[in-house]
């Protein structure tokens, strides 16, 4: 099932860039790294976006879980993505600054190390207990809305955080480089 090779793929760099995460916020110096020309958020506050917005995945991810192999649910879950999500997950490219986060994903002013670091500890605790799911997710039917990308299936939820992360990253990773970590 090809499906499911994706959806390991993209799983396995997931929870690895979780991991990489983690170790930034035991740096807490460099959380809070910022270069406004760069980017408008500090490095603390890419993090704390990304741990929220895997946070809100993996809740629907779970949602789907618990509908799949239920005809309704599978026959209700609506249209696919739209032109956006599919340019952004087959290129894996997200353009810097064009997009607005949804207000539940907005990162603090500033961003608590210790927190960080706990909230990441819960995440990476949750996404490896998704581990065992991902056959069933792949073959579910079921879509979650995505409040830009329109609704995505699993295998496109798990590609959506991969292409998201490599975006935040890159970021993070040219802020760094303009502060001389």
């Amino acid at each position: 099932m090809a499906s499911l090779r994706s959806a390991r793929r993209c799983f396995s760099a997931v929870v690895s860039d979780v991991d990489g995460l983690r170790r930034l916020s035991d740096a807490p110096p460099s959380l809070d790294l910022h270069r406004p020309a760069v980017s408008g958020w500090s490095v603390g506050q890419h993090v704390d976006h990304l741990a929220a917005s895997d946070e809100v995945v993996l809740a629907g991810l779970r949602r789907i879980l618990k509908t799949a192999g239920d005809p309704e649910a599978e026959a209700g879950s609506g249209s696919g993505p739209n032109l956006l999500a599919r340019v952004c997950l087959l290129t894996g490219w997200i353009p810097r600054g064009r997009g607005q986060a949804p207000k539940a994903v907005l990162p603090g002013e500033s961003v608590d190390a210790e927190r960080l670091a706990a909230r990441l500890d819960v995440l990476q605790d949750g996404l490896r207990s998704l581990e065992p799911e991902l056959p069933r997710l792949a073959a579910s039917s079921v879509r979650e809305p995505h409040p830009i990308l329109g609704r995505l299936h699993p295998v496109e939820w798990l590609r959506f955080l991969q292409v998201h992360h490599r975006h935040h990253l890159k970021i993070v990773r040219d802020i760094r480089r303009a502060s001389g970590a």
